[in-house]
């Protein structure tokens, strides 16, 4: 293969696409898919995360400041595409 030269951008590929769940104050709970995670820092462990603002799960977090990011392995393909394309 040709060595190429790419354009510089902010984004790094590929990223790991991850499962976050989230539950609002009410006790409704929420998963869905996130594939704009980053590491933020390793000491203490934090990592990123970026949902739109039209999204049910961003009011969730918004609210009660919490959420879980789970990393599916590669047996939960179809279960992770799911909750990717499927919504409430």
């Amino acid at each position: 293969m040709k060595k190429r030269n790419l354009k510089g951008s902010v984004v790094l590929n590929p990223v790991p696409v991850v499962l976050v769940t989230c539950k609002n104050l009410e006790g409704k709970d929420n998963v869905f898919t996130v594939a704009w995670v980053g590491t933020v820092c390793s000491k203490p462990p934090m990592l990123s995360i970026s949902i739109r603002p039209e999204r049910l799960s961003y009011d969730y977090i918004k609210e009660t400041m919490e959420f879980t990011i789970n990393l599916p392995s590669k047996k939960q393909t179809k279960e992770v595409d799911f909750c990717g394309v499927r919504s409430r």
